[in-house]
């Protein structure tokens, strides 16, 4: 195996399947999309879950916190609306109360929830790589649990 060949049909890791659980407004429930490392086209609705699914594998891939730029394909210019809490707690709007000057965040769950992603890419040797992490509430801080695993994780 040549690590440096760039030919499309044996370079890298491809994504096999993502799963979400109680990430954004994909609630209660695994979802799951499954590419099986073929090239895919992401497609649906305005507001179907198409942007939360790929800052799911982003918030995968990207370590750093403040190195992500989530939504990035709104072409919104006030961008930064979405964030790791916002997914967490599966923000889904706002309600403003009649004659109140604040409004409150419209929400699918509290601090007592668990949230979980999980991404398994494959290559042409069929080793895999499978990623997750884990996300919960201590107190007033959003906690994070990584994990790494060579087969995939079902």
């Amino acid at each position: 195996m040549n690590l440096f060949n760039t030919s499309p049909e044996v370079a890298g890791f491809k994504l096999d399947y993502l799963e979400v659980w109680n990430w954004g407004t994909f609630d209660q429930k695994v979802y799951c999309m499954n590419t099986q490392g073929n090239n895919s086209l992401l497609t649906g609705a305005n507001a179907s879950g198409k942007s939360t699914l790929v800052d799911a594998l982003l918030t995968l891939l990207v370590p750093l916190k403040r190195q992500r730029f989530y939504n990035q394909s709104s072409g919104v210019e006030k961008k930064g609306n979405r964030t790791e809490e916002s997914y967490f707690f599966g923000n889904y709007g706002n309600q403003q109360q009649e004659g109140a000057a604040s409004t409150t965040t419209l929400r699918l769950r509290d601090k007592g929830a668990r949230s979980v992603l999980l991404a398994s890419f494959c290559n042409v040797d069929k080793r895999v790589v499978t990623l997750f992490q884990v996300r919960y509430y201590t107190g007033e801080e959003l906690k994070v649990l990584f994990g790494i695993a060579r087969e995939p994780l079902i």
